[in-house]
């Protein structure tokens, strides 16, 4: 006696399932012990990104993303004040640092853009708080490799007609169209293209 198609189908397709469910399984089975291997430290080596910032030992930082070099302590750092735009493309015209004086101010971008900005998300620094008699702290979203105490707002070197500037908020990212003439907690941190 021959088992009507009605029940072979039913069954047919519940072996299917129970064979996706089982590879999907497994699949997530190997996922977990990977994630575990490399959460407990594992075959990190093979898996860990060189640092992205290597701290030359003369003030200066090389970025490996874009061979660009920064300064290790910005304006606000060096000074203990803010600047206005002007003040501040004076002072990265003067500036000499590592045995280099070629330093410019950086554009936003240079700045903030992601994946090559120095702005990091994930990264947290102390910023400069004696600002006023300034007593809230607040991170900046950059690589502890630079000197802590920066300012929290960053001068570039793009402007927008004659009154106005760009800067970089320094614990968010966020673009600023700002008056030149302002100088609250603002600084610039110099940036130079070696072998340009």
């Amino acid at each position: 006696m021959a088992v009507p198609v009605i029940f072979i189908k039913p069954f047919v397709r519940d072996v299917m399932k129970a064979l996706t469910i089982k590879r999907k399984l497994k699949i997530g089975l190997f996922y977990l012990i990977i994630l575990t291997l490399i959460d407990f430290g594992i075959g990190t080596s093979s898996f860990a990104a060189a640092p992205r910032f290597k701290d030359n030992g003369d003030g200066t930082i090389t970025d490996s993303k874009n061979g660009f070099q920064w300064t290790k302590e910005d304006s606000w750092n060096q000074t203990g004040k803010c600047m206005n735009w002007n003040d501040a493309m004076a002072y990265v015209k003067t500036l000499k640092v590592g045995g280099h004086s070629d330093w410019r101010a950086p554009t936003l971008d240079e700045i903030s853009k992601w994946p090559n900005g120095i702005v990091e998300r994930s990264k947290t620094n102390k910023i400069g708080t004696n600002f006023r008699n300034w007593k809230e702290e607040y991170t900046l979203n950059l690589d502890t490799i630079f000197a802590e105490g920066a300012a929290y707002w960053v001068w570039s070197s793009e402007i927008d007609g004659e009154i106005r500037a760009g800067a970089i908020d320094m614990r968010t990212g966020h673009v600023l169209n700002l008056e030149k003439k302002m100088c609250f907690a603002l600084g610039v941190r110099a940036v130079r293209n070696p072998g340009k």
